[in-house]
């Protein structure tokens, strides 16, 4: 297909994506999906920024899909309640979406796009560096 002569896929896991690898040099695209809060939960937003921004020279447009705390506190919908449950049992923290914007402007992204994935409080974000 048409695609497949144009791009290449790397799958990492996401504990050890932090080691050398030169594959990553060539990576434009940096996609995160329901995962970016379990990363920024064992290091910090600037870190992790300042790591992709390493690991990734030639990245064009980040994608970040992910749950956010509700905008009111409001966890009245079973899926915000259950996820945000969850990964409080689990010790992991769920950011506020005004958190991820800050951070990556703080970083030196542009929020280019929002788009809300019909999922309660689950967003589809695309950064580009500025």
């Amino acid at each position: 297909s048409e695609i497949s002569n144009k791009s290449q896929f790397i799958c990492d896991d996401i504990i050890t994506w932090i080691r050398d690898d030169e594959r990553y040099e060539a990576v434009d695209l940096v996609m995160s999906f329901m995962t970016f809060h379990d990363i920024v939960n064992e290091n910090s937003f600037d870190y992790i920024l300042s790591r992709f921004k390493y690991k990734f020279p030639n990245a064009k447009r980040y994608l970040i899909g992910d749950s956010f705390k509700p905008k009111n506190n409001d966890y009245s919908n079973i899926f915000t309640l259950g996820f945000n449950l969850l990964h409080k049992i689990q010790d992991i923290d769920i950011y506020y979406l005004y958190e991820y914007e800050n951070s990556f402007k703080k970083s030196g992204f542009d929020l280019t796009e929002v788009r809300y994935l019909n999922i309660p409080d689950t967003y589809l974000l695309s950064f580009t560096l500025l």
